[in-house]
């Protein structure tokens, strides 16, 4: 059984964007603990006064990368022990 990820979308423009827009990036976290730690820290942008960062679903997290997270095409990158950042290539 695969480890459950906590995901996070990441948009630099603000979260009030729709999530097929193309400032979203898309995090996960191998606990929810990390999750909310990253969000305390990342989740509002002084210098902007936006919102940036929110907790999504799988469902929502497959909106912000166009495409199933089990697509064979869709890329992990450890970022560090905690965060992997996920794509679509």
């Amino acid at each position: 059984m695969a480890n459950k990820l906590f995901y996070v979308g990441y948009s630099y423009m603000g979260t009030n964007f729709s999530y097929d827009s193309p400032c979203w990036q898309l995090f996960a976290f191998w606990s929810e603990k990390d999750r909310e730690e990253y969000l305390q820290k990342h989740e509002y942008k002084q210098d902007t006064g936006n919102l940036v960062a929110e907790k999504v679903t799988r469902k929502q997290a497959e909106q912000i990368i166009g495409h199933s997270l089990d697509n064979e095409r869709v890329r992990r990158e450890q970022i560090d022990e905690k965060m992997i950042e996920i794509s679509y290539i």
